[in-house]
């Protein structure tokens, strides 16, 4: 089952926006692209704050969870179709987000594995440790790794 994204506002730069519609009524939220380094970019997202900034500790609770998500994946189908050498990196800031994050890559990972490379990325002692996404495997990333596969580059 497919989930209808929210109308994505695009705010300049990296950044875009969109209106959560649920039980505790219209919550602004945001998803903003920051370049790291090389074709990195770091993927924020959360509640638009009274003072303009992302949340990223927000719980909003406003029953469109499947919804949010579709938005904040159509956005980045979206970014990484403008910049296809992009690699996306995003963690959780909770252990409880990380979790949310895995169940929502593997809802949709028959539909994102198409295309998209999805990794896990974990920092055991010194060394950085990636591997590939599997569905239900119980691994628990420190964080995800997401970028076109280089054969649809091409």
């Amino acid at each position: 089952m497919t989930v209808d994204p929210y109308k994505i506002i695009p705010r300049g730069g990296n950044q875009f926006d969109f209106e959560s519609e649920g039980s505790r009524g219209s919550v602004r939220k945001s998803v903003e692209f920051y370049h790291t380094h090389d074709q990195y970019y770091n993927v924020g997202f959360g509640d638009i704050g009274d003072d303009g900034y992302i949340d990223d500790l927000s719980e909003t609770n406003n029953g469109d969870l499947l919804r949010v998500f579709s938005t904040v994946i159509k956005v980045m189908e979206d970014f990484l179709g403008r910049s296809p050498g992009a690699v996306l990196y995003f963690t959780g800031s909770t252990p409880q987000r990380v979790r949310i994050y895995s169940m929502i890559l593997t809802r949709y990972f028959h539909r994102f594995s198409e295309k998209y490379e999805i990794r896990c990325v974990r920092d055991v002692g010194e060394v950085r440790v990636e591997t590939p996404f599997v569905p239900g495997n119980g691994e628990e990333p420190d964080r995800f790794i997401v970028y076109i596969k280089k054969e649809i580059i091409k």
